[in-house]
């Protein structure tokens, strides 16, 4: 949760530069489309911007990953605490199988917190007011 926090502070900073709103257009489509880096890349402060949404985005996308509950992520503890007592049994074999069900997910199933992570990325930068 503190990355959705330092995201959260570095979308006040970003927010508060003074940038127009192609700029800002820019400096967020260019993290989904590397074609567009050039663009948001034009002036030293639309450059420090990008760099800010870099920052945006990646604490984004480690605070939604590390929520998804498979052990050994923090998203599991969360699980573990919502399942019934008898459900230890189920408990142990996440435990014991975490990690490989972990890169099943990395390699399989990341597609399906995609959304959310650029929901929220869209969000946070402001771009959702642009689109």
């Amino acid at each position: 949760m503190s990355n959705l926090l330092v995201a959260a502070v570095f979308s006040t900073v970003l927010l508060l530069l003074p940038l127009s709103a192609p700029e800002r257009i820019a400096i967020t489509g260019a993290t989904f489309v590397p074609s567009m880096a050039s663009a948001a890349l034009a002036t030293p402060l639309s450059s420090f911007g990008f760099f800010i949404s870099q920052v945006i985005f990646i604490n984004i996308l480690l605070g939604i990953f590390n929520l998804v509950p498979i052990p050994p992520l923090d998203g599991s503890k969360v699980l573990f605490s919502l399942l019934p007592r008898g459900a230890d049994e189920m408990r142990y074999l996440l435990e014991r199988y975490g990690l490989f069900l972990l890169l099943l997910f990395i390699f399989f199933g990341f597609g399906l917190i995609t959304p959310v992570i650029r929901t929220l990325f869209l969000f946070f930068s402001g771009a959702g007011i642009f689109f």
